[in-house]
Order: C-alpha cells, then structure tokens, then sequence
C-alpha cells in the first residue's frame, strides 16, 4: 500500500506508525467515503483520512492537480471562504473537554488544507499502538480518539498522576515542562486528566493546547456549518467531516461546501468484502445547487443506498459502505 500517494500526501512514516493493523482490515468508513473503484486497494484505519487534511504540506510532486476552478470553500488565495448562511442551528461552544467537538478548531496550516478530522467513538486499542508504554489506560476510562491537524488527540478521564509516576521508570523519555493543565514529554506530548495529545511536533502541540486554554474558537463557531454536521449526526457514533470532498473523490456536483459522514464504531468490517452503515450529509449553500441531479450522483459514493432526500441546503444519504 502506497500512502505517499498524491491521495494521502506526506505522512506516510506518521500514517504506517499509527494505522497499520497486520492482524485484520481496520477502516474506518468515514475516512474516505471514495467510490468502489478507487479504494480497492485501501485498508487504512481511521487516522489515515484525518492525515489526509494535510493536503498542501506536501512537495509539488506529490499534491493532486489543482482543479479549473475553486472549490466555493476556498477564497483566490486558498483561505477558507465561511460561507454567509444561516444552518437553522444556534451557535454552540463545546465546553466539555472530553467532548471531541470541544478540541475542534478551524486553524488552517497551509492554502488549500481541507480541515478534515476524524473521531473515532470509544476505545480503539489499534489507535493506542503507539502510545508510549508509561501512558497506561483502561478501556473505560477512554471516551474516544480525534485526529486532526495531524495531532492524536486520546479523550476520556485520566490518571495522570499515575501516568506521571510511570514515566519515572521510563528510561525513553523524560519530562520536558508543563502548560496549564498538562504535562509536557518529549516536548511532543501532553498528559492530562481528559486528553492524551500525540503532537506531530513541538510545533503541532501549541494548536490543541491553546484550544483548551481558550485562545482559539471552536470550529463550529468560526463556521456554524459544522455545527449543523453534528446535529445531523448520531452523538455515539464515529464521524468524519470537512470542506468539500477528499482527494480522489470525483462527484459530478457544483457547490459542495462541507460533508460529514458517520458510522456505529461496533460496527467495522473485518474484512474487504464486508459492508457497512454509514451516513452522509452534503452541505450546500446554494439551494439551487442541490437538485435530484445532484442526489442522485451523491448516491454514488455508497455501495448501496437505502435512503436519500433533500432538505433544503442539506442532503442525506444513508447506506452501505465497504472497501471493494
């Protein structure tokens, strides 16, 4: 499997790191939501899409050609472009911090960059492969994993104290300082008593942890879109969201704006051939935009559809999902 694809550009080490699973195919359906003849190839687990959303990090030779025209999320110069709707939702600002949406934020790294995150609901042991074996955790004790911005970021109720004592005893790493709340290892991660933050770098870090001081706005607050993403979507399930489609997703649709998708995360294949549930909401802006036409080529993205329907800037499609 290539991840240094131009459908996954960079990241590759980071991707193989925290995704591969030799012992079973473990996807998360969400994370690509392409049609059937373009992942035939693919068994990458939920992260692998969030890393995706670092579109435009990569070399020239490896981003996809840019398309004629830009995406209505994207002003000329590739900044996100928020559009001036009303979603039908009240502003919300996520203040619990085992709350995924609460760590949301709309930083955008570099022109172009998507803003994809993926949350996976629950614990996950494929996702903890890489945590330093000082970081025990139980089960129980883990509300889910959000990967964003690169960043994995573990959420849940904490020891850190006991953490802490265990990383005495580790010879691998050493504390490096504290912020607030966290204790700062390797200058790349932080333990606190919600969230376990896997920075890409020292760099990386800073995003999430001015999130939870306060400094940087929710993303559903810079951009309500979201907010009507997750009121459209289960609260227990894993969902995915972002502006416009992923890389190598070719729908046939003007005025796309944002897409979350979701899925029962005890519901996940155990091999290619297995199929499973999954939601999708298409965001447009332009009501005219969204027309049968346009549904009836949203409908490609499923294996099967078992429902679809307008709902004046929102489109929903509920259906079937595998890898081949």
């Amino acid at each position: 499997m290539n991840v240094n694809s131009p459908v996954y550009p960079q990241c590759g080490e980071f991707l193989l790191a925290i995704t591969m699973d030799r012992q079973r195919f473990f996807v998360h359906p969400l994370s690509f939501c392409m049609r059937r003849r373009e992942f035939a190839t693919l068994s990458i687990a939920t992260v692998s899409a969030g890393l995706a959303g670092c579109l435009g990090s990569g070399d020239e030779q490896d981003r996809p050609e840019a398309d004629e025209s830009q995406p209505i999320w994207l002003d000329e110069d590739g900044h996100i472009d928020v559009a001036d709707v009303d979603w039908g939702v009240e502003e919300a600002d996520p203040e619990d911090p085992t709350n995924f949406r609460f760590w949301l934020n709309s930083e955008q790294l570099e022109p172009e960059m998507n803003l994809r995150f993926d949350y996976t609901h629950g614990y996950e042991p494929d996702l903890f492969e890489t945590v330093p074996e000082f970081v025990e955790v139980t089960e129980e004790s883990v509300e889910g994993t959000l990967v964003q911005h690169a960043n994995v970021i573990h959420l849940g109720s904490f020891d850190a104290e006991d953490i802490l004592d265990s990383l005495a005893d580790d010879a691998d790493y050493e504390e490096t300082g504290e912020r607030g709340a966290f204790t700062i290892v390797d200058e790349r991660i932080a333990i606190g008593q919600h969230a376990i933050i896997l920075g890409d770098s020292a760099d990386g870090l800073e995003i999430p942890l001015e999130v939870y001081e306060g400094d940087r706005d929710p993303l559903e607050i810079a951009d309500p879109a979201f907010a009507r993403v997750f009121e459209e979507l289960p609260e227990d399930h894993s969902i995915s969201g972002q502006y416009g489609l992923p890389p190598g997703v070719d729908l046939d649709v003007d005025g796309q704006y944002v897409l979350g998708l979701s899925n029962d995360p005890d519901d996940l294949p155990d091999g290619p051939d297995d199929r499973i549930e999954t939601n999708w909401v298409f965001l447009f802006p332009d009501e005219s935009d969204l027309t049968e036409e346009a549904l009836s080529e949203l409908k490609t993205i499923a294996h099967s559809v078992s429902h679809a329907e307008i709902d004046g800037r929102v489109a929903r499609v509920e259906g079937e999902w595998g890898l081949v």
